[in-house]
């Protein structure tokens, strides 16, 4: 009887522990999409700010859907390890953005709108299954302005510090991909460092 109870503790301790760890990461999970709008509404409104070259901004279109992995292109860090990212965070990014997930509701400075499927507005599939750029819906649509599309954050220290991926454009030879970090002061997040990777 007494290794029948000593068992079944052990079951049940064996039990507390992966309920847990399973806690524990479902925790981290909820933390980062409930810091993802207020990052992401920062890096907007950092990349707004920096745009300001007069008083008319020209408008801003942040697709509502987030890149996906195949489509993060980060040049040299992809390729060694820079001190600024480390290739565990690349990998966190990476990981984040298997697939295209819908934008939450993040803060849009007054220049910028929230556009769902602006990004099918920028490419079509030719009849022999060929994805080919077409950016004519979208600018016949949004005439001047330039399209933002987001990655899901990745967190160096959860709550604390951030890496967000991001490309904007005006057209397929007009776009540029950057890279910025944000750490959390007070409860406000600022972008504290910045990149360009690539540009088309």
């Amino acid at each position: 009887m007494e290794r029948i109870d000593r068992g079944r503790m052990s079951s049940r301790g064996v039990i507390a522990v992966v309920v847990l760890v399973c806690l524990g990461s479902a925790g981290q999970a909820l933390q980062a999409q409930s810091d993802d709008a207020q990052v992401l509404s920062a890096a907007i409104a950092h990349y707004s700010a920096t745009r300001r070259n007069g008083s008319q901004l020209p408008l801003l279109v942040i697709a509502a859907e987030t890149v996906e992995r195949d489509r993060i292109l980060l040049g040299r860090f992809d390729r060694a390890e820079a001190p600024e990212i480390p290739a565990s965070t690349i990998q966190a990014l990476r990981q984040r953005n298997a697939k295209a997930q819908p934008i939450g509701d993040i803060r849009l400075p007054a220049s910028a709108l929230l556009v769902r499927d602006a990004i099918g507005m920028t490419r079509h599939v030719t009849p022999a299954g060929a994805e080919v750029a077409d950016w004519s819906p979208f600018t016949h649509a949004y005439p001047g302005s330039q399209l933002v599309q987001l990655a899901a954050p990745a967190y160096f220290t959860p709550g604390q510090k951030a890496l967000v991926y991001f490309w904007a454009g005006i057209g397929p030879e007009g776009i540029q991909g950057w890279l910025y970090i944000l750490e959390k002061r007070g409860s406000e997040w600022h972008v504290t460092w910045s990149e360009s990777p690539w540009i088309a």
